[in-house]
């Protein structure tokens, strides 16, 4: 079975029931299923790529990253202390 390959300039109408656009090729509406055979209006519509994440995005996902890994290492350490104190002093 052959694939069918779409790009950014293949026609697109607007569904007259819910206003979403689809593929000029469509029978029905892929969102409410409304009847798309009668008269279709040719859109223009561009592909949504996602956005790659900022520069501080990354930054401030990284520097929370190493806060966490210390707060976590500074609990262990203070975990052991509280242990070294309760054998010393049951001993």
């Amino acid at each position: 079975m052959a694939e069918q390959s779409t790009s950014q300039s293949s026609p697109m109408i607007r569904c007259e029931e819910c206003g979403r656009e689809n593929y000029a090729f469509a029978d029905k509406c892929w969102l409410c299923q409304g009847n798309l055979s009668e008269e279709k209006e040719i859109v223009d519509a561009e592909l949504a790529l996602p956005k790659e994440p900022s520069t501080l995005r990354v930054l401030g996902i990284v520097l929370g990253s190493i806060a966490v890994a210390i707060a976590f290492s500074f609990a262990v350490v203070v975990a052991l202390f509280v242990m070294c104190i309760v054998v010393l002093t049951n001993a």
